[in-house]
């Protein structure tokens, strides 16, 4: 005697392929590039270079995500970017470039 063993059918949806993360666009990139040297640029044809610093600072502490007050948040930054200062100082300190304007920057 013989037995048959049979599967109830199932309806299966087509499986559909996975979805392509969308690129990244290349222009907005190359725009925040080009300000990223613009800005510092046009401030030293203005002769207002002394308001690059507190323009970093404020920058920082606008991508924060911790503290309660502005405050808080410019202390945090200030911080960071002296913290970060002395950590980019050391490998400058012993770097065999002399010092020059172009690769430090």
């Amino acid at each position: 005697m013989a037995t048959t063993l049979e599967s109830p059918s199932r309806v299966t949806a087509p499986v559909a392929a996975a979805p392509v993360p969308p690129r990244r666009p290349w222009r907005p990139v190359a725009v925040l590039v080009v300000l990223a040297w613009a800005v510092p640029g046009t401030t030293h044809l203005l002769g207002i270079d002394w308001l690059l610093p507190p323009l970093v600072l404020v920058a920082t502490a606008s991508l924060l995500r911790v503290g309660r007050t502005l405050l808080d948040r410019l202390m945090l930054a200030l911080c960071l970017l002296l913290g970060g200062t002395c950590a980019a100082g050391l490998p400058l300190s012993v770097w065999g470039c002399r010092y020059r304007a172009s690769p430090t920057s």
